[in-house]
């Protein structure tokens, strides 16, 4: 999973030039500002697989994160050799996301954007930014005045995790004894796991969701913020839109749905984690969350694929159950409020 972006900062790549790239139809020969559409999405990852090579952020290899993320919004801006990627926050309808530049794009490139008569209304924020980069970033947004870094609701207030499937299915050693523990006693009560068909299992995920959405236990999301992710990933699957996005659905003792996991499988052999809900425990269940990473893994691992990026987490609460899972590198990302 240590292959993705090119660094923010790095310049010079002719992986884009030639037909392929401009098949893909996403810009003009000169520099473009251009809104990203569901159809846009196979596009999309067609420049990421030649430019997301060494990034601190193994999700800039995902069209499919970008277009759960910019459901609300999503526009690129840029030219053949490189360009940024633009969203309309999913959460906060005033704020606009600016992801870090691929490419020979740098700050430049961003500052033209923000200039660009089609660029959102709204603050901006800098998001997804390698921890690294802050200082340089600040020097070219500053204006004169000191911006500051914040907490986000989104998925990197936690740090990202990179998780082995092998090591998951195998679950030998002391890291994994917690996970060991709630995946027998799952096994025990009964539950089973199947791999996500979207006309079959569409109707039983939405059920799942509006469950979990319905628990008065996450102050400071509207149920919008809560299921939008989720439906926007399953009129993708539906269009099949990109056409690698997977999962398993689980489901205990009675039938009854209690959990998912849906993931985008890279044309570089990675899985992104994009949704994951589990509501065993409203039942009474033990070890269903655990019982349902076990079988992602070995549906992964089944299609040759042990690199998963379990993305970061909102909150201390998720972030200490992925590392249950036995994290084998992790990062952090921070966000960057920038003056307009």
């Amino acid at each position: 999973m240590q292959s993705v972006q090119q660094s923010n900062f790095e310049k010079g790549s002719d992986a884009f030039k030639g037909s392929a790239y401009n098949d893909a139809g996403l810009f003009a020969p000169r520099r473009t500002f251009k809104e990203i559409k569901p159809k846009d999405l196979p596009a999309l990852q067609s420049q990421l697989n030649a430019m997301a090579k060494t990034s601190h952020d193994p999700f800039t290899h995902s069209s499919a994160y970008f277009g759960m993320t910019g459901r609300n919004g999503l526009w690129i801006y840029g030219s053949e050799t490189g360009f940024v990627l633009i969203a309309r926050h999913p959460n906060d309808p005033q704020s606009v996301l600016v992801f870090p530049p691929y490419g020979d794009a740098d700050v430049n490139t961003i500052k033209e954007a923000m200039d660009h008569r089609r660029f959102p209304s709204g603050s901006v924020e800098l998001a997804r930014a390698n921890p690294l980069h802050t200082r340089l970033y600040k020097a070219a947004f500053t204006n004169g005045k000191t911006p500051h870094d914040f907490s986000t609701k989104l998925d990197w207030a936690q740090p990202v995790h990179l998780v082995s499937s092998d090591l998951i299915v195998d679950r030998d050693g002391p890291k994994f004894a917690n996970l060991r523990q709630k995946f027998n006693q799952a096994v025990r009560q009964g539950l089973k796991a199947e791999i996500i068909s979207t006309n079959e299992h569409r109707q039983a995920v939405r059920e799942i969701v509006k469950r979990w959405a319905a628990q008065n236990d996450k102050p400071g999301y509207t149920n919008e913020d809560l299921t939008s992710p989720t439906e926007s990933l399953l009129q993708l699957m539906k269009r099949d839109i990109p056409v690698s996005i997977s999962g398993v659905l689980v489901r205990d003792a009675t039938n009854k749905p209690i959990g998912f996991w849906l993931m985008h499988e890279t044309p570089d052999g990675q899985a992104m984690s994009l949704a994951r809900v589990s509501i065993g425990h409203l039942d009474g269940i033990k070890g269903a969350a655990e019982f349902g990473a076990v079988k992602m893994a070995e549906m992964l691992q089944a299609r040759g694929i042990n690199e998963i990026c379990l993305g970061g987490s909102e909150t201390s609460t998720l972030d200490n159950f992925k590392q249950k899972l036995g994290p084998v590198r992790s990062m952090h990302l921070s966000s960057l409020q920038i003056q307009r």
